[in-house]
């Protein structure tokens, strides 16, 4: 009987106290049917083709520098350099994939 009556409590009193709603998440934290996205959302990513500069050494994950904005990028496996120049060539999620862009 004292289980049962602590799983009520549990179930529908405790989450109506002001000082326990903090700690539980009610799912309307953001905008409900967004859902959440870590990082930069995809369609506000640079587009493929972009060209930039690898701000931190990729090996393969760092950091890039395209249109004066950061953005976390992996390369293909290779090792880029800092200071090197990027272009991108495609994304994985809110992550940038690039490669050493080649001299003309």
């Amino acid at each position: 009987v004292a289980f049962i009556v602590i799983l009520v409590l549990a179930r529908f009193v405790t989450p109506s106290f002001r000082g326990f709603r903090r700690f539980v998440l009610m799912g309307d934290e953001q905008n409900a049917g967004d859902g959440y996205i870590a990082g930069e959302r995809p369609e506000q990513l640079p587009s493929k083709g972009a060209k930039g500069e690898a701000v931190a050494t990729l090996r393969p994950a760092g950091k890039v520098m395209i249109d004066d904005k950061q953005y976390d990028a992996v390369s293909r496996g290779g090792f880029i350099k800092k200071g090197s120049a990027i272009k991108v060539i495609g994304r994985d999620g809110s992550t940038l994939v690039v490669d050493m862009e080649e001299p003309e």
